[in-house]
């Protein structure tokens, strides 16, 4: 048997048309999830920033109840990340931790306790050792990143465990 693991990111900036919005979730988020329904061995992480989480309850419940139902499963697990898509190493700590609490309170008034992730996403992929002991402070035991660009930066990366600053 041969495994593959899946991020999805799924984002919209706050200010998205809703003309746009609309397609988006016809042609992508409602097939996404309908797929994860009819297929019962496939399981993905999503990575959902919470001003889209905002957006897709005021208007697509539907989308936010299927993530739901689909992460009681066990079909989705949930990363973390900013609240607005923020880049983590250009915010100065106390937006970065704004960011990071905001997106945890609101995921988890709409997931629940079934938001409780204990993976990072950093927006765009944006990384730096600083925004580390920020993660760890809040749970994280992993950071999705770039170890290429890493690597050329601060010397080979680590696969399996959040380096120390």
């Amino acid at each position: 048997m041969k495994y593959v693991s899946l991020l999805l990111h799924i984002y919209q900036p706050p200010i998205q048309f809703p003309h746009v919005m609309e397609r988006i979730v016809n042609n992508c988020y409602r097939p996404l999830v309908k797929i994860l329904r009819e297929l019962p061995e496939v399981r993905v992480a999503i990575n959902i920033n919470a001003c889209l989480t905002e957006m897709l309850a005021e208007k697509y419940g539907d989308v936010v109840e299927d993530l739901k139902n689909l992460a009681r499963e066990g079909k989705v697990e949930f990363t973390g990340s900013t609240k607005y898509h923020a880049l983590m190493p250009f915010l100065t700590e106390e937006e970065a931790i704004r960011q990071l609490d905001k997106n945890a309170a609101t995921n988890g008034k709409f997931f629940g306790d079934l938001y409780n992730p204990k993976v990072f996403f950093p927006p765009e992929m944006a990384f730096a050792p600083e925004i580390i002991p920020l993660l760890k402070k809040r749970g994280y035991g992993l950071v999705l990143f770039d170890d290429l660009d890493y690597a050329s930066r601060y010397g080979e990366a680590p696969k399996n465990y959040l380096p120390t600053t």
